[in-house]
């Protein structure tokens, strides 16, 4: 790594990086890159999973086809 990747590396891991500054700048990054208005930073596929199935709201016992690889946290619904 470069010393600037470091020095950012050891702010973030010293701070909350749970909607701290350096999350929404990224944020503003990505949302500019893919030149869209809105987003959100999650901290794992899992977490995706369960904010959309939130947001989705399916009615009980839908099916919901995922990869193979997701954890049993997704399972939830």
């Amino acid at each position: 790594m470069k010393k600037k990747e470091i020095t950012v590396v050891n702010e973030v891991s010293n701070s909350i990086a749970q909607m701290g500054k350096r999350t929404r700048e990224i944020e503003q990054k990505i949302f500019q890159l893919f030149a869209k208005k809105n987003g959100t930073m999650v901290n794992s596929g899992s977490s995706i999973l369960l904010l959309e199935m939130n947001i989705v709201n399916l009615p009980k016992e839908s099916e919901v086809i995922t990869l193979a690889l997701t954890s049993l946290l997704s399972f939830h619904y």
